[in-house]
């Protein structure tokens, strides 16, 4: 892309001059996507949300990682850190890090322009963008599944006129799907799911106070086996706090990765390799290796709590895939944002 281009999106969301900040994220989502079928597979996303409303095309994965993404109109998800944002003149200030979350902030009154000001931002990082092949996880209610599944190739056809990408069916053992390939050989998959409106209620959480909360209660709400009567004993006996619950794939990363030793960190990959596991409930159909579980126990001196059964967890999501889903409202005022809640 180019950088006139990258200018106009900021400029267009966050208004002229604005914090190095995001453009030095934007440089860096540009470094780490560089030729891969990331930017065109946003692109149609982009199409999807504006052809059959953003309500309606639910996007998970690491796509909700990316500003860039997110400033081309593939995912109401930002990844920032909490700030202040203008819904008038665009007036954006970041001295906001004493939040964990963007929309745990409240309401505020631009000092440039008296408008009102909201916050965002969810701090994700977009290491995601580099460390896998370029996947987009779709949900569509049913009754349009067919139309959306339609629409895409028809959208190449007409994006595409000088012939350099190639759209086909891809399946494997985890998902069915359309495969993007580049003429440059570079590949991309776009799955398309049912929405899931089934998701069923947990007992037992804790009180929920924060926006930050209700999103560690919908991860284990949507994840399958991540919430079970260990954690429950575990909070109430004092040993693991609710936010430190493995109810996210990032959460796996984080864990290994905060006892991996610095050096180490680059060179084994394990956190990563880990997590992948989880994400793919390799542990939860073939148990974790006892030589994994000594590593992690003996090694990196990860909490018992953590070890075997809580990475066994069948299916885990991503973080920033709670901020995308529309079916959850996670508090009173997040209503106008589009969320409901079942928990």
């Amino acid at each position: 892309m180019q950088k006139t281009l990258l200018v106009k999106l900021v400029e267009e969301y966050y208004g002229a001059g604005k914090s190095e900040r995001v453009y030095g994220r934007l440089a860096e989502e540009m470094r780490l996507v560089g030729r891969s079928t990331w930017m065109p597979l946003w692109r149609c996303v982009a199409a999807l949300r504006q052809e059959f409303g953003p309500e309606n095309v639910l996007v998970l994965g690491s796509t909700n990682d990316s500003l860039l993404a997110c400033l081309l109109g593939a995912t109401s998800v930002n990844p920032l850190p909490p700030y202040y944002r203008c819904n008038n003149c665009h007036y954006t200030t970041f001295n906001c890090d004493h939040y964990e979350d963007g929309w745990d902030m409240p309401d505020a009154v631009c000092p440039a322009c008296g408008g009102s000001m909201e916050g965002d931002g969810h701090r994700l990082s977009s290491r995601s963008l580099a460390m896998r092949l370029p996947d987009i996880s779709l949900r569509v209610p049913d009754e349009i599944r067919q139309l959306v599944t339609d629409f895409i190739p028809d959208y190449w056809q007409r994006m595409d006129e000088n012939g350099t990408l190639t759209l086909e069916p891809y399946s494997d053992e985890e998902l069915t799907a359309l495969r993007l390939v580049q003429s440059d050989g570079q590949q991309g998959i776009i799955e398309i799911g049912a929405l899931r409106d089934d998701a069923p209620a947990l007992e037992g959480l804790p009180p929920l106070t924060t926006t930050y909360h209700h999103i560690k209660a919908m991860g284990l709400q949507l994840a399958e086996g991540a919430w079970s009567r260990a954690e429950q004993i575990a909070i109430h006996r004092g040993d693991v706090d609710f936010l430190d619950v493995i109810a996210f794939r990032e959460d796996v990363y984080d864990l290994i990765r905060r006892h991996t030793p610095p050096k180490a960190r680059a060179e084994n990959g394990i956190p990563w390799q880990i997590m992948e596991a989880v994400r793919k409930g390799k542990y939860a159909r073939c148990g974790m290796p006892e030589e994994l579980k000594r590593y992690l126990s003996c090694t990196l001196r990860l909490p018992k709590y953590y070890i075997g059964a809580r990475f066994c967890a069948v299916r885990l999501i991503t973080r920033c895939a709670i901020s995308e889903n529309r079916q959850y409202e996670m508090t009173p005022s997040l209503v106008k944002r589009g969320f409901t809640c079942h928990t």
